[in-house]
């Protein structure tokens, strides 16, 4: 599994590299099979300018596995602008259920590289190999007789199946399915399988989440800090005549929040004045304009935003 990044920091001179210091750490030096593993990334700016970060994609937490590779937790196309300010900690938890992540895929000693908007730290600590998870297979319907064989020699047991490319006159028929495996590593079992050739493909999709992210000034104030300015889905979607807009806003920042038709003519100004970074909601009532379909915008200093609605009475 591969990911791209392309960024664009902005930063003070290469002295102020010296002045930010990370640390990662775990809840523990030594995990049991199956036990949750939990991560803590800390960062902090020591020096007297501010950090600042841009850019039109990103991931901005990755972490990078023995034997797996690098993994980005958060991933979008929306454009990104924020910053830490002197003598902020940026705290960052992230939670990993073997689970769900099939890890670790081999048992010891293990290492995670943790990077944060390109600073980077690592930690150590020992668990023993995962054996069991779930991945995703396809195939086609020719070869269903001997994928079955193969899924009864691993005692796979299926729990999604798709039928696509359903044709009355043509015979070929692709199947993808879900298979979850016990006490088989299946990082190795998955390479095996794909070696076979019988599979159109083979493939494990892993997940992990961020418990939270916080920022802690020299105050010792904690507060919310989202890391990037974001535009949600109005709900309900479709409505009739009420609905609410939410967004979040990395920093303090002029906000303009207006509807569009489907011709571009701006028929409604929800939001025009300076509002604090965070969570912010605009209820709306659609009564005065007709059924259809509307695109809704947030502009701020750093870019705009934007959506559409569907209105129906």
């Amino acid at each position: 599994m591969r990911f791209s990044l392309l960024i664009l920091f902005t930063l003070a001179p290469s002295l102020l590299y010296g002045q930010v210091t990370t640390m990662v750490t775990t809840d523990k030096e030594t995990y049991e099979y199956g036990e949750q593993i939990n991560i803590s990334f800390t960062l902090y700016n020591g020096s007297d300018s501010t950090l600042y970060y841009e850019g039109s994609s990103s991931c901005q937490i990755y972490l990078k596995f023995q034997h797996i590779g690098t993994h980005p937790n958060m991933c979008t196309t929306d454009y990104h602008y924020y910053d830490i300010y002197p003598h902020q900690k940026v705290n960052i938890t992230i939670e990993i259920d073997p689970s769900e992540f099939f890890y670790p895929v081999k048992g010891g000693i293990q290492n995670i590289e943790f990077d944060y908007l390109g600073f980077k730290d690592s930690v150590q600590f020992s668990a023993p190999q995962f054996r069991s998870g779930r991945f995703y297979v396809a195939y086609d319907s020719l070869k269903s007789d001997t994928i079955q064989q193969v899924k009864d020699s691993i005692s796979a047991i299926e729990t999604e199946r798709f039928i696509r490319n359903r044709n009355e006159k043509d015979s070929l028929i692709s199947i993808s399915a879900t298979w979850n495996v016990d006490d088989f590593q299946i990082d190795e079992l998955v390479e095996r399988l794909d070696s076979t050739g019988l599979f159109r493909f083979v493939e494990i999709n892993r997940f992990f989440q961020s418990a939270s992210v916080t920022v802690t000034s020299n105050e010792e104030k904690t507060a919310d800090h989202p890391l990037s300015t974001k535009l949600f889905q109005n709900y309900p979607n479709p409505f009739n005549p009420n609905t609410t807009f939410t967004f979040e806003l990395s920093k303090p920042d002029q906000v303009q929040f207006s509807i569009f038709n489907m011709i571009g003519q701006e028929v409604a100004v929800l939001q025009n004045n300076r509002l604090s970074a965070g969570s912010h909601s605009i209820n709306f009532d659609a009564s005065n304009l007709v059924s259809g379909t509307y695109f809704y915008r947030l502009k701020t200093a750093d870019g705009v935003l934007t959506k559409k609605f569907t209105l129906i009475k």
